[in-house]
């Protein structure tokens, strides 16, 4: 068996050409992972905001901080107009708000016109919605100041905390002024997904499937030595099939547990938000590598020729990709309770 591993890896992992692979691979992932994590929008978040103010006055920042409170927002406090601009036309962001200079006087005086200047590159009812809220919190402002200087108008001592206070109590029981957002079958996976951005998912999808075609391919090529005779021919020379197969995991282990590790540790490097716990997804990874080749293996023997073999692997990677990889979660239970007999699931599932 050592020196049947020796010429392996010189056949499969010391070649110039391979090891070029082994370091191209993982970089090539962490530049998709990095580059689709800087480029894409929170999706936890519904609209995307900016918000140009000019006013700089309490009631203006009162103002920010109401619509900061919406978890559908994203708010961005920006101060270039034109770079906005820009961004909004790159479908950064759904709408760019000016406050005006003036904002505050012109609320304390009940007037709303042209305190804020809205700017949309397309008409939605996104847009909509969201000039809604704008004109809400405005008026709810300006309603609160209203009634706070009559009330004190009437009683000069009346303490504005208390005011406060019930003024908040009285807004949030309105429900005309609320809005509740369901997502729609959010208790139809079995098991509920972790947070991740969307890097991360590329990340573990990536390594997911690079994996299964590696191993799936391995499989083929020990059905075409199997074929030629060649296992044969190793048996006569004093190794045994358990042997082959063992150099065969180890071969394949490390060509994919180094490249993993160097992706792992890039990603966690260039990105904030990239994968966590190394040692933890190194076990995974190995475990998925070792449940995967098993598989593979008992494939080539039940499909001995490489016609049935490769059907039957194709249909496995098929398979794997559209069920495990988490597609089809929520579509029907019995898919999702499907889904977990393969390896992939689990390890998309439990990777970090």
């Amino acid at each position: 068996m050592p020196s049947l591993l020796r010429v392996k890896m010189k056949e499969e992992i010391f070649k110039k050409e391979n090891l070029l692979i082994l370091i191209i691979i993982p970089v090539l992932i962490v530049f998709a992972c990095v580059y689709l994590d800087k480029n894409t929008k929170d999706q936890s978040n519904l609209y995307s905001v900016a918000i140009i103010d000019h006013d700089e006055t309490t009631t203006s920042l009162s103002l920010i901080g109401k619509i900061k409170e919406y978890k559908e927002i994203d708010t961005v406090i920006d101060d270039d107009l034109e770079e906005s601009l820009r961004k909004l036309y790159r479908g950064k962001y759904d709408v760019v708000y000016e406050i005006k200079d003036g904002f505050e006087n012109k609320i304390l005086k009940g007037d709303f016109n042209n305190i804020m200047v809205s700017h949309k590159e397309v008409d939605s009812r996104a847009v909509n919605w969201l000039n809604d809220q704008i004109s809400l919190v405005v008026i709810r402002n300006w309603l609160y100041v209203d009634a706070f200087n009559k009330v004190r108008s009437l009683d000069s001592d009346f303490q504005e905390e208390e005011f406060k206070l019930k003024f908040e109590e009285a807004m949030t029981s309105n429900k005309i002024l609320s809005m509740e957002i369901k997502k729609v079958n959010k208790d139809k996976s079995i098991i509920k997904e972790n947070d991740n951005s969307v890097g991360q998912y590329v990340f573990k999808i990536l390594w997911a499937g690079i994996i299964l075609f590696l191993l799936t391919n391995f499989g083929k090529n020990v059905v075409c030595e199997r074929e030629k005779g060649i296992i044969v021919r190793l048996k006569l020379s004093g190794i045994s099939e358990i042997q082959y197969y063992g150099t065969g995991l180890i071969i394949q282990f490390i060509s994919i547990i180094i490249p993993f590790i160097i992706s792992h540790i890039l990603f966690k490097y260039l990105a904030p938000e990239g994968t966590r716990y190394l040692l933890t997804n190194i076990l995974l990874t190995s475990i998925y590598i070792i449940f995967t080749w098993c598989i593979v293996i008992l494939t080539g023997l039940s499909f001995n020729s490489k016609k049935s073999y490769n059907f039957a692997s194709q249909v496995f990677l098929l398979l794997s990709i559209i069920l495990g990889s988490g597609l089809l979660d929520g579509t029907y239970k019995l898919l999702n309770y499907v889904s977990w007999l393969f390896p992939i699931k689990w390890y998309m599932h439990f990777l970090a």
